[in-house]
């Protein structure tokens, strides 16, 4: 556009020698000046997408430049005093560490975080001892949050939602052998469950978004199906940990 304008005070300036007096400056003074402000406007637009351009580019090459940083050097001093914790390491040991590697950085963390809104919900309706009772606690509330809450565990595994809560609930109390071991017990009853594969037919095979779950209903799994998914494995599938290091599960 800029060119454009050029071009066309170029050719008033040319038509200045010639005897067509339309086209000279003397002529048509508004229509000159108002070219040459156009053209004035264009090369200050100009300059400021440039310099926008600059000042993004500097900002993302100071983000690359600081998590390349943290990466290098933060990232292994912390690896490093977490390996060198003295065994057994409490969960207590590992929130000191953590805390101290916050305080020492100089990252700005919001103050609130996005669901701060909905806070005293959260802890009121998930501080439930069982899934039916968080969705008792859900239903009570009735609340647009709570009833999308509802309509996203509606969709689950019922026997996916009760194992996942009692294994929060078990975590309290487990170190990080026995959390290792619990956890890799879940994930061979979970590939040998049906829910497992009937999840992946429903979402990344058939793509029907309607599984079938078996049980179909919280209420019909059980206590001893629970139970079973937490029990040791059979035929020494067990996670084997170094007992130089870890307490294994009894």
């Amino acid at each position: 556009m800029g060119k454009i304008i050029k071009g066309l005070i170029f050719y008033f300036f040319v038509n200045i020698k010639k005897p067509n007096p339309v086209f000279s400056p003397s002529c048509c003074p508004f229509i000159y000046k108002l070219l040459l402000v156009l053209i004035l406007i264009i090369n200050v637009l100009v300059v400021v997408v440039v310099v926008v351009v600059i000042v993004v580019v500097v900002v993302v090459v100071v983000v690359v430049v600081v998590v390349v940083v943290v990466v290098i050097t933060v990232i292994p001093e912390l690896e490093s005093a977490l390996a060198n914790l003295q065994w057994p390491v409490s969960m207590n040991d590992v929130d000191v560490l953590l805390e101290n590697f916050q305080a020492s950085s100089n990252t700005n963390f919001p103050e609130s975080f996005s669901l701060e809104t909905h806070r005293e919900q959260i802890l009121h309706c998930f501080s439930g001892e069982s899934v039916e009772e968080i969705v008792a606690r859900l239903n009570k509330d009735g609340s647009s949050w709570a009833l999308s809450q509802l309509e996203t565990l509606a969709k689950m595994s019922p026997t996916a939602l009760k194992v996942t809560l009692r294994l929060l609930q078990l975590g309290r109390n487990l170190d990080l052998a026995q959390t290792l071991q619990t956890e890799y017990r879940l994930t061979q009853r979970c590939v040998a469950d049906r829910d497992f594969h009937e999840g992946i037919r429903a979402a990344i095979l058939d793509k029907d978004r309607n599984p079938r779950w078996c049980p179909a209903t919280l209420e019909e799994v059980t206590e001893q199906r629970l139970d079973e998914y937490f029990s040791p494995l059979e035929n020494q599938e067990e996670l084997i940990l170094d007992d130089s290091v870890f307490d294994p599960i009894n």
